[in-house]
């Protein structure tokens, strides 16, 4: 895992999100609200694999959310959409 972007580290700033975790954000910032994608689909999008490492990543913590056993992805504002939606699921059982 990366150390987030504005921490210092020995006096000195973090550099910017790696070029793959920008494609990844700008692919999953132009979707729709009510989309989300596979790692699948969204390894082609990107056209960098989804392997575990990437899940990882700080800055993607809020485009990603495990249902089942699917990993989906989305903008930010479709994964609260998604993870608000699954918490009132379980609420009601």
């Amino acid at each position: 895992m990366r150390i987030p972007v504005g921490f210092k580290v020995n006096g000195e700033k973090v550099a910017k999100f790696s070029q793959r975790v920008q494609r990844v954000i700008r692919v999953l910032d132009k979707l729709p609200a009510d989309e989300l994608l596979t790692s699948v689909n969204l390894a082609t999008l990107t056209s960098h694999p989804m392997n575990g490492g990437i899940t990882q990543e700080f800055a993607l913590r809020d485009y990603h959310e495990k249902v089942d056993s699917a990993l989906l992805w989305g903008s930010r504002k479709s994964i609260a959409l998604l993870r608000k939606q699954l918490a009132e699921a379980e609420e009601n059982e």
